[in-house]
């Protein structure tokens, strides 16, 4: 998607929705880190101007939690609880003043087609409908109704995205003995829980694409 953030809104304006969440996601990341803002969970939902529209003319919305996480991460942090730092309140923040010009604005096609090298094995798994990469770089911005060209060996095949997650590459078994305390990971022992956070941490993110033939 070739977002961008075109203005601020609130929370509650009437403004249409966004649907394609992680590509928005980063591009907002991105113009936290270009402005250098810095505001709560709790302002986006509640404040002035603390709502991001993107140039497609669609608001971004999310809970105080989630607001958090994107915060964090706009400033370098990436642990599992740095989110709670911005959930629901902020020391000395920092607020947007550009206000989204909705009656101006002619909202824009955001669409774009990716093009990636994949494996074999990729390649073919892709001819059922879904595909697992690595979270790269150039795919930050990839979002539903993109269309995306795999190419492999002299081979070529394009799709449009349906759908695209982001996730931590570890087992079921796993996250919960991460999220949960139990005999065998006392979370009461300081040492313990400095591990258990050190294990999520080095988890790889993945990245999940649905794909349909355009």
């Amino acid at each position: 998607m070739k977002y961008r953030v075109v203005g601020w809104t609130e929370y509650d304006d009437d403004i249409g929705e966004v649907n394609t969440f992680w590509a928005a996601r980063n591009a907002i990341i991105d113009d936290i880190k270009a402005h250098g803002y810095m505001f709560s969970g709790w302002a986006h939902q509640e404040s002035l101007l603390c709502a991001p529209v993107l140039n497609d003319g669609k608001a971004f919305r999310c809970s105080q939690r989630c607001w958090g996480e994107i915060m964090a991460e706009a400033h370098g942090l990436f642990g599992r609880m740095d989110y709670a730092k911005y959930a629901f309140d902020v020391r000395d923040p920092v607020y947007p003043a550009e206000r989204f010009d909705r009656f101006g604005f002619v909202p824009e096609d955001v669409r774009e087609q990716f093009e990636l090298e994949v494996t074999k094995k990729v390649f073919e798994r892709a001819r059922k409908g879904e595909i697992e990469l690595d979270d790269l770089p150039q795919l930050r911005y990839i979002g539903e109704g993109d269309g995306l060209l795999l190419t492999c060996g002299g081979e070529k095949k394009l799709y449009t995205v349906t759908e695209v997650d982001r996730e931590k590459d570890i087992s079921e078994e796993t996250e919960i003995r991460l999220h949960y305390p139990s005999i065998e990971r006392d979370y009461s022992d300081c040492e313990e829980r400095r591990l258990a956070e050190e294990e999520y941490a080095r988890a790889p993110i993945v990245l999940m694409i649905a794909l349909k033939l355009p």
